[in-house]
């Protein structure tokens, strides 16, 4: 076993982060070592769905990308492998210091930021990692895919920015999609075709029950879709960069609906 392996294996990693695709948060990432055990969860708020995907290894068949990049790497080549596929990278690190790297992932650009000697962002292409402000106390059911109580319109404490729309947006969607695209992935297809759109991201309530969603806000207004036009939601809008945060929140109880 070499000697980061070593050190890996004697100290415990328990990292949280939230992946953002393009500038929209995507899923909660959680990472951790005991012994030669790694272990990497993503639970997705976004475009993929509702799901929960564990993938575990052990580090004697090589170092996962996240643990290479988590404190502060030595610059030069070395080999990696990717986190949930197993399949061999290269990582090069071009340069290195107590607060950032930089270099490339199989010829991918990414730059990473650190404090207090551990990994708090880094960004690979399209995709960035940030880490989470704290560990969030999961429930044993997916909340993404149930949902949270949602049994009034006050948040509370409250989430700067969030907002309630009014009026709420107007449902396009088309019948032959709704049933095997993902909301996300529909508003982005919306996005690229129509000049001057934008993806927007919140709550959509549904039977007393809130649900992350997203949705296409124009200048002339909003509108989903991933909703049927005869039917009507209830939407709360938050900012896009703070999304993450406050899914985490919500989903912790730090956030309620009441």
């Amino acid at each position: 076993m070499s000697a980061l392996l070593l050190l890996l294996a004697a100290a415990p990693v328990d990292a949280r982060f939230v992946l953002e695709i393009s500038g929209v948060p995507m899923a909660e990432i959680h990472v951790t070592v005991r012994g030669d055990a790694y272990t990497y969860e993503a639970t997705h708020f976004l475009d993929e769905g509702p799901e929960k995907k564990r993938v575990e290894r052990s580090l004697t068949d090589g170092t996962p990308e996240v643990l290479a990049l988590l404190t502060p790497p030595a610059s030069g080549c070395r080999e990696v492998i990717e986190e949930r596929t197993g399949a061999q990278e290269k990582l090069c690190v071009a340069a290195s210091n107590a607060t950032s790297a930089s270099g490339t992932l199989n010829e991918t650009a990414f730059n990473a930021t650190y404090a207090r000697g551990t990994l708090s962002e880094i960004s690979i292409g399209s995709a960035k990692w940030k880490r989470a402000a704290k560990p969030v106390k999961r429930t044993v059911e997916n909340p993404f895919e149930k949902g949270v109580p949602a049994p009034g319109f006050t948040l509370t404490p409250t989430f700067a920015g969030a907002k309630w729309l009014t009026p709420s947006p107007e449902g396009r969607g088309d019948a032959d999609d709704l049933g095997r695209v993902r909301c996300l992935l529909l508003a982005r297809r919306v996005v690229a075709q129509t000049p001057g759109s934008r993806v927007s991201v919140g709550l959509v309530l549904d039977a007393g029950r809130a649900f992350p969603h997203a949705w296409v806000t124009t200048s002339a207004g909003a509108f989903d879709p991933s909703l049927p036009p005869d039917e009507h939601r209830r939407y709360l809008e938050v900012p896009v960069e703070e999304s993450g945060e406050f899914f985490l929140k919500l989903f912790d109880g730090a956030l309620r609906l009441r």
